[in-house]
Parts: C-alpha cells; structure tokens; sequence
C-alpha cells in the first residue's frame, strides 16, 4: 500500500471515530494525526502535508517515538518523530502498514495505522492487556501477542483488513521460560521455544495450534532467532550456542530439520534469522555481518555471502524496498540498513541529526 493510500485510511477511521462519537477515554491512545499537519477548508476536506516516499518506521527505544524514514533504499533519511505513543511496547509491522502497541497505562493493545505524519490508533476488542511480547507473521496479517504475568496467549488475524481476535492459545502445558515466538501467515500454527525448567542450557520448539497439544519439532542449546517463511508453514530457526540455521519444514504434518549452515559457513553466534519474500533466501545476523543463505534455485547449496557493517546490528526489522531491513534502533550517529535486493548485498546509514541522548531527555 502507498503512502497516499496509508493516509486515507488513516483520515477515513478518524472521520469514522468522529461520527460515531468516539470518545477519547474509550481508546488507548487518542486517534490523532498532528494538528500541525491539517487544516479543514469547506468543501475540501482535510488536507495533509505528504513529506515524500516513505521507506517505513521505526520504534526508537531511547525517545520511545516512531520515526519516519523518508526517501528509497540508498537515499533515505529520518524525519521527525511522531506524536508521542505513550506505549510500554511498539512493534512495527514488516508491511509498514501499521504498528501494534501496548499501552503504559492500561495495558491495552492498539493497532495503530501509519502515515508519514502521524498515526490513527484503533484498540483491539477482546485482546488481553498486559502483553509483553508480539510476534508478527511474514506477510502482517497476523500476529502472536503473549503476556508472561498471566502466561495467556492469543492470536489476531486480518490486520491488513479487519483486525479480530480468533482464539486462545494454551500455553499451560509448556513449562519453563518463553523464549522465541513466531507465527504463520494463516495464523493457526505458532512456534515457541521453551527452555528447560531446570537451568535453561536447552530450548525445545514446540509447534501450538488451537485445536491439538503442543507437539515437540526441534531441540537445540539456544534458540536465537525463529521466523516462519512468507505464505509456507517452514520456518527458519537459528542457534547462537550451536553456530546453526535450521530448516524446520514441514511443521504442520511430519516435521524435519535440515541445517543450511553452520560454523564451517562462516557463522558467528548468528541472532535473529528472516526469509527473503519469496523464501529463497534466508538473512542472518552473525556478529557484526548479514549473512545470507540460498534455500532455493541456482544458488541452493553454494556457500552463504557475508556483508559486514560497522555497527551493532540489534534487529532484523523489514522495509519497503526489496528485501530491506533495519538493523539498528538506537544508533548514537547513524541508522543501519541491509540492502539485499541488488546483485551484491550491501549496508547503507541513514544519517542521525538529533542526538539520541537528547531525544531520550525531551521524552522524560
């Protein structure tokens, strides 16, 4: 969806919460697009000030601000933060369509939908409050949100169209600590890693779907990075302790596990893992370097190719642009951006004019 197309959605559910008479008290946070940024003339409408392509948002963690980035990959820079989220928690969508947040306050979950000035917060009926931890799908349509005080999971589906809470997962049956989470594009099938009730020195995957037990799919030292490919019920799971990304295929008939790299391939205590659009690739974060790994075509089997970068890479957050992600959310001078789309894989930065100290300071 285009940015024009973000906008009118975001101005057609404020026109919405004004005819219904919404108040503000019955959301988490007020449905808002900056005042500064619309001015109503008879006949016209409201009217926004578009800033330009908009490569998507991130979730600043030290101001506790989504920021726009502006422009393409390779030519991009960071616009001014947003209206203030007041939110414990933001996760931003790999469509960058919308984000999910939980309230500081109440603890409600709000799907916010973004535009390159401001955003429109819709609270989600039925979803539980308190939630610490979002999984989102491949393709956004769904989404894994868990609250470790209450240990209740649930997920919510349509939100690329209408957002519904459509069920509960147990969770009750699988002890010790949660670690990694991820779900798939249908919404039916979740993975969850769960450490060892007695010294946490190994993890089990188990596969959770609403109308069957937890079923066992794999079992490693560490968990580090779990991600469902676009569309499939495959996933990819990647091992800090072990130096191994896993193929988990198959998850939801007769499960196998198939390594695509290792040690010998130049890993380095990899992180978190992602699949490329059409699953052919696999990205890793490995040290101070990408990685990526061919699953299919030509290239299928041949060694992984690295990019270094000169930062810390923290996340693996997608972008619009192909096959694009943010790799850095608080950089002290610059944002770091994984371009995978050309022929060579390259690190790009997007400049930081704020200092990161001071936005943090303007937000307390």
């Amino acid at each position: 969806m285009n940015p024009q197309k973000l906008i009118r959605a975001a101005l057609g559910l404020a026109a919405m919460f004004a005819a219904a008479d919404v108040s503000s008290a019955q959301l988490t946070t007020a449905a808002r697009i900056p005042v500064a940024s619309m001015s109503n003339h008879a006949g016209t409408g409201p009217k926004v000030a578009v800033m330009g392509p908009v490569l998507g948002h991130f979730y600043d963690k030290a101001s506790r601000q989504l920021e726009p980035l502006y422009g393409v990959v390779g030519s991009a820079s960071l616009g001014a933060a947003l209206p203030s989220l007041k939110g414990a928690m933001v996760e931003v969508a790999p469509s960058q369509d919308y984000a999910l947040a939980v309230s500081r306050e109440t603890g409600q979950l709000s799907q916010l939908y973004l535009n390159d000035v401001g955003w429109v917060a819709m609270p989600l009926a039925q979803a539980i409050e308190g939630a610490d931890r979002i999984a989102m799908s491949a393709n956004s349509s769904s989404a894994l949100i868990y609250s470790s005080a209450t240990r209740r999971a649930q997920v919510v589906t349509g939100l690329t169209a209408t957002a519904a809470v459509s069920g509960e997962l147990d969770f009750s049956a699988l002890g010790g600590a949660i670690g990694m989470m991820a779900l798939n594009d249908a919404g039916d099938i979740a993975l969850v890693a769960i450490g060892d009730a007695v010294g946490n020195d190994a993890m089990t995957v188990y596969a959770v779907q609403s109308k069957s037990a937890p079923a066992a799919v794999y079992r490693a030292r560490s968990v580090s990075g779990l991600a469902f490919l676009r569309g499939s019920n495959d996933a990819l799971l990647s091992s800090s302790v072990e130096n191994r990304v896993v193929w988990l295929r198959e998850i939801s008939g007769t499960p196998s596990a198939v390594d695509v790299a290792n040690r010998q391939s130049g890993l380095e205590a990899p992180s978190l893992v992602a699949a490329s659009e059409d699953g052919s690739r696999a990205f890793v974060l490995s040290g101070d370097s990408v990685l990526t790994i061919a699953l299919a075509g030509p290239l299928s089997g041949s060694a992984p190719t690295s990019v270094h970068c000169s930062c810390t890479p923290t996340k693996l957050q997608r972008l619009r642009g192909r096959e694009a992600f943010l790799l850095t959310d608080s950089a002290t001078e610059s944002l770091a951006v994984f371009d995978g789309g050309t022929a060579a894989s390259r690190i790009l930065f997007i400049p930081v004019n704020v200092p990161r100290q001071a936005r943090a300071e303007e937000t307390k």
